[in-house]
């Protein structure tokens, strides 16, 4: 299937399955890595990276993955992403954000049993995220760029 279609992402999230079944998590992660770039809204594929880092015991890595899933998997998205951006409270890491990295192209709220509110700013063609708190304080930054470890 990946011969005649190389950039068909289900496919690429079977094999990444497959791979960190075997062991092989390296491949797995590149594999898996691509079928985001594809397509970025899949939150299953995030969830599977996650579970690559997890096998391997890298639990920053996991940590990082298991919040874009989360956010994309319980987020609602703010109807205006920018201007609930520049509504971050001044001087907060979220506004530093915001100055520094731009206006995010999605802003999902959400809320976490232990951190409360939370909002998730999804730079995807940055493939970054950043998950703030009410109060604009960082609680988690997220990379799935290629190549990252």
């Amino acid at each position: 299937m990946l011969v005649k279609s190389p950039n068909d992402a289900d496919a690429l999230s079977q094999l990444g399955s497959v791979l960190a079944d075997e062991k092989k998590f390296a491949e797995a992660e590149q594999v898996l890595a691509k079928a985001i770039s594809i397509k970025p809204e899949e939150k299953v594929y995030f969830r599977q990276l996650a579970a690559v880092y997890s096998k391997q015991s890298n639990n920053t890595r996991m940590t990082e993955m298991m919040f874009v899933y989360l956010a994309l998997n319980s987020g609602t998205a703010a109807p205006d992403a920018a201007a609930t951006a520049k509504g971050a409270k001044a001087g907060s890491a979220a506004a530093n954000t915001a100055a520094s990295m731009g206006m995010p192209e999605r802003v999902l709220m959400w809320t976490d049993n232990t951190a409360g509110a939370l909002q998730t700013w999804v730079y995807g063609t940055k493939k970054i995220a950043f998950t703030f708190n009410a109060a604009g304080v960082l609680v988690q930054k997220s990379d799935w760029s290629f190549g990252k470890k």
